[in-house]
């Protein structure tokens, strides 16, 4: 299969709906400010990676759809944005060098995310509102939230 990596446009609004649904997620923000992989025109994974700080990162919603898990197409996605996140985090400005990219995993996640290079972490060190996110949850105990960090350079 050949996959296409790249911004999500307007038209690919109700397949990243449709994805993150899938995921009892919904869309935050512009469609536009997704990184989508695609197959065949189809959206098959999308991520959303916003910068927190100078050289801080923060992947807010990370899905693959459901019949494509476990077939690397995830991996392949992560693997790109947490390589190069000034490509694929719109409005970024990064200076080369040592960065970090930080998430929070639903626990049977974390597996995924650790094989990726990323690391537990403590929710004190995620940059602002993400620290708090899970708090008032009332989902908490069934997600199991883990924060995460990807160190990179």
């Amino acid at each position: 299969m050949e996959y296409i990596i790249s911004f999500a446009r307007k038209a690919d609004e109700e397949g990243v709906r449709r994805l993150l649904s899938e995921h009892k997620m919904g869309m935050l923000g512009e469609v536009e400010d997704y990184v989508v992989l695609k197959s065949a025109g189809e959206v098959c994974a999308v991520g959303r990676l916003v910068q927190t700080g100078k050289d801080y990162f923060h992947l807010e919603v990370f899905g693959v759809k459901n019949g494509l898990r476990r077939k690397g197409v995830g991996g392949l996605l992560l693997s790109k944005i947490i390589s190069s996140p000034g490509e694929y985090c719109r409005c970024a400005s990064i200076v080369p060098g040592a960065y970090k990219v930080t998430t929070v995993a639903r626990g049977e996640a974390a597996s995924f995310y650790i094989k990726h290079g990323f690391r537990p972490c403590s929710f004190s060190n995620l940059a602002s509102p993400y620290d708090v996110q899970c708090d008032d949850c009332p989902d908490r105990g069934t997600c199991r939230p883990l924060p995460m960090m990807f160190e990179g350079c």
